[in-house]
């Protein structure tokens, strides 16, 4: 759509000519000169223009750089040994030096282009820093097929300028003047001749031809709309030589005895007594009723014109229509009610190759003064571009101008008070062009809309644009053929985003490509059968809502193709176009709804009602109406034939009601659709646009009712997209280092992160109806994303066993160890073990397993100790502690079950659960004191004195329950003890004394009420210094082994005033205070 241009047009031109010559054989330089040229868009040094070279102080022969690209960006040297040579150092360095000296200001991209077999010196590889581009024998030859190509379509020339008075006419001028001449010869039945050339059909030549060609005696007179066009219509007239012609407008003296007069529309009351053998009214449409009134005149003349008005009547179409003639000719390129009688339309002019061919871009923006985002869309064109701006007033021209020169962009206004000799200077300027330091961007009311010869405009671009103003004649003005000129680009009035998200088409949108419809029939069959093959639509919005780009850019896209294009089309289109522009809306609504069950009234109201065509197709099949090949082509889109088989409203909800059964919520992913193929999350999206009214779609309030009660999400922006999930997914990495979310995931903002993890591991394996992209798994795999969850989480465990073993030099991990971040990796060694005898459901691999055996690892577990090892570590633990009283769960160092291993022993000597043990072993045992009697074993002045030491160290007797100290013993459940006792629970008893021990220590009889707000708020105030955050797991336990996780769970519960629990407002305010996070995930 926006495709650079050349700087220079025309030398390239030049250089497709001299190729397409035939005269330059391989081998020389100059032919690869000039199709690296036309390759690397630069300009042959020949080409480049005097001035630029001086300015830049370089020589004006060609000594050093074969082209340049005007902006100075690319500097190039073609050589081209067919031998297959090395280039000589010395015939590189001229150039390098003379590219290098412009570095001072610039710093041209430095590019050697040569053929396949020739070579570069090593030395000028390392230094230069220049691209080597080289050029294959095929791409050679493509080029010049190329070249050969485009002179065949130009014959004879490069593409002409507009032809003079003595050029050739081209064969639709010859055909109009046969035309017109048929029409002068006839009797006087026949007064008027209607007659529509587009603009730049030269309609100017034909009106001269006929001029000239008037009898001896006879009286003819010009009509244009504008003073402009009076000179211009008058010194052509001049240059060939025809005799008495008067200018009849401001400043003009006319001669009333002239042969020829050329008159300003608005002074030719001053003509009114005259007799004229032939009218000619130029820019005729003006003499036709408008559309909504026959009297409305256009009132955007010139300025001198106006003053003219002031000192005779004011002129009205009528004064022109009333002027005695016997013939009158009406030359336009835009006839909107009249029959013409000749007709030279636009598209046949584009295919004569008359006129440039065309492409409409629609901005899409932001409600408010639309002339930033215009500024932002110029910015972003190729500087090439040369731009009419048409504004409302003069006023909002020079503001136009004015800031898009304060951006940076070279910009002047022309209007109708514009003086004469200024007119000049600044269309001059605007001709040269910004590569020669003119003018980009020039901006008019509508004094460039007619008559004014500015071919090298490729650009017309609307500012507010009212019903006033000729749309059409705009168009016209950038679509004349000029050398330097690649294509036109008509940027159209925009569609609008309002400040509540809705869309709105600006009407002169609408009014545009009718008008260029009604001119252009390929155009109408675009817009109905390939809404952008012809259009295109750019996001210029500068303050964008909260909805996802993507959508909202979607949204534009549908309201163009369901609404806009009907509208324009409606007043052209035959049978077959309404039916293919049906066919397009379909579509566009089956990718939407993810269906073709359109409700009946559907677009109700719009100029063409999708749910009234639908339900024709199916009447139309029965009646046997449609083609197979119609037949064929709704069938693709699942189009349902049987009305009864339509999905109803109820049961998409039935759906939805089981989606949030499944997941929890009903944010439901707009990708997503059911295991029957149901677009659920198309529905789920359509039901918002239907509450805000949007989408041609409605819910009542009873529907409206039964959605909330599901607790669905209205705001739009809460239904995140793929796109916004992977951003939330990328935050996540970057917060913990990988992107392995558990399913339960839900980020800061609600949105359920962890669920949308899993989802693209289903999709990617084709589950749930989803299927991703290759793109996305692209995205996600530079994310280092996990697909086979459970493989890593192996990995990431067998680490954590590897770690174990450097540490401990060994692989016998106690059931109950942990690691430092609370990995249960004692558990996780026992699944290995179960996995392998294919117990509990679990598998294991031959790869695992070898992975396991490197380490060395204990298959047998409970029996890989023998009875010596046992009883070596329980001596050792006798000597260290000075009892054999050792914990059921207590494991030594390395991790054997010494605590399990004491116990056996004692139900050994019991004869109990098949264990033996022999005399000697019963001595080894008493030699060492070992207490049989196990559970007594421990007396209460032993677990006293653990507790002793456990508030000396922690400050506190709150203890854990689960706590167990350094050598094993189960201190929690002690101290749990002696609340039931002194209770009279479960059995248990506790002296007064033993209590007043106890109370010593300040312990804490209430275990429930044990720790208070302020010091659950210590520990949560310390964790957010340690951790950066205060969303603290549930399962956490501080160092002192206070419960921070299920503290911070009790407040969430204590805000809903759940669980009997109470906060109140300053504890509110103290959490709030932290960051906390009143809805995270529990």
């Amino acid at each position: 759509m926006l495709e650079a241009a050349a700087a220079n047009r025309a030398a390239r031109l030049k250089a497709l000519d001299a190729l397409a010559a035939g005269g330059l054989r391989p081998g020389q330089d100059r032919e690869l000169e000039l199709i690296s040229a036309l390759d690397l868009g630069t300009v042959p040094w020949s080409e480049v223009p005097v001035s630029l070279k001086q300015a830049l102080e370089l020589p004006v022969g060609d000594h050093g750089i074969d082209s340049l690209a005007l902006n100075l960006t690319v500097a190039v040297q073609a050589k081209d040994y067919t031998n297959g040579h090395s280039v000589p150092l010395e015939r590189l360095t001229t150039f390098y030096f003379l590219a290098k000296s412009m570095s001072e200001l610039y710093s041209p991209q430095l590019i050697v282009a040569t053929n396949a077999s020739t070579k570069l010196p090593q030395l000028w590889k390392q230094r230069a820093g220049a691209e080597h581009r080289r050029y294959s024998a095929e791409e050679i030859e493509a080029w010049r097929l190329r070249a050969r190509d485009w002179a065949a379509q130009h014959p004879g020339t490069e593409v002409a300028s507009a032809p003079n008075s003595t050029s050739p006419r081209w064969p639709h001028q010859e055909a109009c003047l046969r035309a017109c001449r048929k029409f002068l010869a006839s009797g006087p039945q026949q007064r008027d001749c209607f007659v529509q050339i587009a603009t730049g059909g030269g309609k100017s030549l034909i009106m001269a031809d006929l001029l000239s060609e008037l009898d001896d005696g006879g009286r003819a007179c010009v009509i244009v709309p504008k003073l402009d066009l009076m000179e211009q219509v008058a010194h052509l007239l001049e240059s060939m030589a025809l005799p008495g012609i008067s200018r009849v407008g401001t400043g003009c003296t006319p001669d009333m005895d002239a042969s020829i007069f050329v008159c300003v529309r608005n002074s030719a009351w001053r003509l009114a007594h005259l007799d004229f053998d032939l009218l000619v009214l130029d820019e005729a449409h003006h003499y036709e009723p408008p559309e909504e009134d026959q009297n409305v005149l256009d009132d955007n003349e010139d300025e001198d014109d106006r003053t003219a008005s002031a000192a005779g009547p004011r002129p009205q179409a009528s004064t022109v229509l009333n002027l005695r003639a016997k013939k009158r000719l009406f030359f336009s390129a835009t006839l909107r009610w009249s029959r013409p009688d000749f007709d030279f339309g636009l598209r046949t002019a584009v295919r004569a190759r008359i006129i440039s061919d065309y492409t409409i871009l629609v901005p899409f923006m932001t409600a408010g003064d639309p002339k930033p985002s215009l500024v932002q869309l110029i910015r972003d064109m190729p500087t090439a571009r040369r731009i009419l701006a048409f504004c409302n007033t003069v006023q909002e021209a020079k503001q136009f101008a004015k800031l898009l020169n304060a951006e940076g962009v070279q910009a002047g206004h022309y209007n109708g008070c514009t003086a004469s000799l200024q007119r000049t200077r600044i269309l001059e300027d605007f001709k040269k062009g910004p590569s020669r330091g003119g003018l980009r961007v020039l901006a008019t009311v509508d004094v460039l809309s007619e008559g004014v010869d500015l071919p090298m405009a490729d650009t017309c671009l609307f500012v507010e644009p009212r019903k006033g103003l000729r749309l059409r004649q705009c168009v016209g003005r950038v679509l004349r053929q000029h050398q330097q000129k690649v294509d036109a680009l008509v940027v159209s009035p925009p569609i609008i985003q309002e400040a509540d998200g809705g869309l709105i088409a600006d009407g002169q949108l609408v009014r545009l490509l009718s008008e260029l419809a009604g001119a252009d029939p390929e155009l109408r069959k675009s817009l109905a059968e390939n809404p952008f093959g012809r259009v295109g639509l750019v996001d210029q919005r500068m303050n964008r809502s909260g909805d996802s780009p993507a959508v909202a850019f979607e949204e534009a896209a549908t309201l163009l193709c369901t609404k806009v294009y009907p509208r324009a089309l409606s007043s052209y289109l035959t049978a077959d176009d309404r039916w293919q522009l049906g066919l397009a809306q379909l579509t566009q609504y089956q990718q939407e709804h993810g269906h073709c069950k359109v409700q009946h009234k559907h677009g109700k109201g719009s100029e063409f009602v999708l749910g009234y065509w639908v339900s024709y197709q199916r009447s139309a099949r029965k009646a046997h109406n449609l083609t197979a090949q119609q037949v064929k082509q709704l069938d693709s889109l699942g189009f349902v034939w049987g009305v009864n088989k339509a999905t109803s409203w109820e049961e998409m909800f039935e759906l939805l009601k089981a989606y949030k059964q499944e997941h929890g919520h009903t944010r439901v992913p707009q990708s997503y659709v059911t295991d029957d193929g149901f677009k659920l999350g198309r529905w789920v999206d359509s039901q918002r646009k239907a509450r805000k009214g949007q989408g041609g779609c409605k819910i009542d309030a009873e529907q409206i009712e039964l959605l909330d009660s599901l607790g669905f999400v209205w705001g739009v922006e809460a239904a995140a997209s793929w796109e916004e999930n992977f951003i939330g997914l990328k935050a996540y990495k970057q917060e913990h280092g990988h992107s392995r979310v558990s399913q339960s995931y839900v980020a800061d903002d609600g949105s359920q992160l962890g669920h949308w993890v899993s989802t693209q591991r289903r999709a990617r394996k084709g589950q749930g109806g989803r299927r991703l992209g290759a793109e996305q798994i692209e995205q996600l795999d530079s994310l280092g994303f996990v697909w086979d969850v459970g493989k890593a989480a192996w990995e990431d465990n067998f680490e954590f066993l590897k770690a174990y073993k450097q540490e401990h030099g060994h692989t016998r991990v106690p059931k109950s160890y942990a690691a430092d971040d609370g990995f249960q990796l004692g558990t996780w060694v026992d699944r290995q073990r179960q996995a392998r005898k294919g117990q509990a459901g679990r598998k294991i691999d031959a790869e695992q397993i070898e992975q396991l055996d490197s380490l060395g690892f204990a298959w047998g577990g409970k029996k890989a100790a023998s009875w010596e090892e046992g009883f070596k570590f329980l001596k050792a633990y006798n000597q260290e502690h000075g009892h054999t009283k050792v914990p059921k769960s207590y494991a030594a160092d390395d991790g054997f079950q010494l605590g399990t291993w004491v116990d056996r022993q004692r139900q050994a000597r019991k004869g109990q659960a098949g264990r033996k043990i022999d005399a000697e072993q019963i001595e080894q045992l008493d030699s060492l004191g070992f207490a049989w009697g196990g559970k007594k074993a421990a007396s209460w002045e032993e677990g006293f004195k653990f507790l002793k030491a456990y508030n000396q160290e922690h400050g506190h007797t709150k203890v854990p329950k689960s706590y167990a100290a350094d050598d094993g013993f189960q201190l929690g459940t002690w101290v749990d003890r002696q609340r039931q006792a002194r209770k009279g629970q479960a059995g248990r008893k506790i002296d007064a004394e033993q209590i007043e021990q106890l109370d010593s220590l300040g312990f804490a009889w209430g275990v429930k009420k044990a720790a208070s707000w302020e010091e659950g708020f210590k520990f949560l105030k310390a964790y957010k210094q340690e951790h950066g955050h205060p969303r603290v797991p549930r399962s956490y336990v501080a160092d002192g082994g206070f419960n921070l996780g299920f503290c911070v769970t009790n407040q969430r519960s204590a805000r809903k005033g759940q669980g009997g629990r109470n906060i109140d407002a300053e504890q509110i305010d103290q959490l709030d205070s932290l960051g906390f996070v009143w809805a995270h995930a529990q």
